[in-house]
């Protein structure tokens, strides 16, 4: 199993919690959209400058936006540091849980591309 480096929240209002903010229970729980987990960081070329990425994992809601999945669909962590996502059922018996909300194509898009270029942990 890769060792964290630490991970980020997205929300809906365009905000961001990282593991740097504190702890994923001090994290809001409610309006997210997305969750990055960052492992290890590699050097790569971004044109003539050598700069380092992190491996990232994406967790996010793949699923048709429905009313009727607000506030039964979330991100966890469990008591091991482990990720996880799906319906609140699903999750581990003491995992710390945040759920998911959606919103329109433009907004919705506007936090995921934030997030896909925001490669960096730090």
């Amino acid at each position: 199993m890769p060792i964290i480096s630490g991970w980020k929240l997205y929300y809906i209002d365009g905000s961001v919690f990282s593991s740097k903010d504190g702890t994923w229970a001090q994290a809001p729980s409610a309006g997210l959209l997305f969750v990055v987990v960052f492992f290890g960081s590699y050097p790569c070329w971004r044109g003539k400058d050598l700069i380092s990425e992190n491996y990232r994992r994406f967790f996010l809601d793949d699923e048709t936006p429905d009313a009727s999945r607000i506030g039964k669909v979330g991100f966890w962590q469990t008591l091991s540091g482990q990720f996880g996502y799906g319906t609140i059922t699903d999750a581990p018996l003491g995992a710390s849980l945040k759920t998911t909300t959606w919103l329109d194509d433009e907004n919705y898009y506007r936090v995921y591309n934030k997030m896909l270029t925001d490669t960096v942990w730090a």
